[in-house]
């Protein structure tokens, strides 16, 4: 079932994005604090979303670090220095009371060609297992991991497993496996089953990251968000499309799972008088 559904828009200002998803009481996945310069800067950011975000009352989640993290890299400066920037991260979401934190799996080809997937993945199962217990053990934050060059949901399903922490769970991004991958977005949610709890959805034309509105691209969004919405498990959808003028585009798609979750949040209301 899709529990909630948020936006994560790039392009436009943080005060823009917080008044659109509270006019369609929409979550709000904040993406800023990917960037490096961002989270060296934490202390002063925080304090501006704190501030932004007081009065916002739907749930909140956070994307971190991407780029030119590798905290399992062989050179110890380059690990040392995504672990910094993973611990700023999760510092982050904590003080914005993120109820999720998006992390890529940061696999790519070179661990199958150079046969080297077991330690790499023994390594990245430790890191996380590490941070958890350090940061996150006694927190109702939970890291999600996303697949991005990732070829099978093997990949995600081996990491979730592996830490086996209800602290760590997967994130499936559709977008992404429409450029990477020769299985089906819904083949991959049904691989990822209960490991699965939050999707980034966007589509293209199978060549570039595009981050489309829904309905542009080579993707069957309405077919997928169908099959999404009859999973047994609790899914977080997110809109990760650009712009907020995209998003809206893309709202005519989820009119019928907006309408779905007001109707179990009004009958919930109701039991609750």
């Amino acid at each position: 079932m899709l529990e909630q559904i948020f936006i994560a828009p790039k392009q436009n200002t943080l005060e823009d994005s917080i008044a659109f998803a509270q006019k369609h009481q929409l979550g709000l996945e904040l993406p800023n604090f990917m960037y490096p310069n961002v989270l060296m800067n934490r202390h002063e950011e925080i304090k501006k979303y704190q501030q932004a975000l007081s009065s916002f009352k739907l749930p909140v989640t956070m994307h971190g670090p991407v780029f030119d993290v590798n905290a399992v890299s062989l050179d110890p400066e380059i690990g040392e220095l995504s672990r910094q920037r993973y611990e700023q991260a999760i510092e982050c979401a904590l003080a914005l009371n993120a109820r999720f934190l998006v992390f890529h799996t940061q696999w790519t080809p070179i661990y199958q060609v150079a046969d080297c997937y077991q330690p790499w993945l023994e390594g990245t199962i430790s890191f996380f297992q590490s941070m958890i217990q350090r940061y996150v053990q006694d927190t109702s934050l939970t890291l999600v991991l996303e697949n991005f060059l990732d070829p099978a949901p093997n990949i995600l399903n081996d990491l979730v497993s592996g830490v086996n922490s209800p602290h760590l769970q997967a994130c499936l991004d559709i977008g992404h496996v429409n450029l990477f991958s020769k299985i089906a977005p819904t083949d991959w949610l049904d691989s990822l089953g209960s490991n699965l709890a939050y999707i980034h959805a966007h589509n293209n034309w199978g060549r570039l990251d595009e981050h489309f509105p829904l309905q542009e691209g080579n993707l069957d969004m309405e077919g997928f968000l169908m099959h999404a919405s009859l999973s047994p498990h609790r899914l977080q959808l997110v809109v990760e499309v650009l712009t907020l003028e995209g998003i809206s585009q893309s709202l005519p798609v989820l009119e019928p799972y907006l309408q779905q979750r007001q109707t179990v949040l009004s009958t919930a209301g109701h039991y609750l008088l």
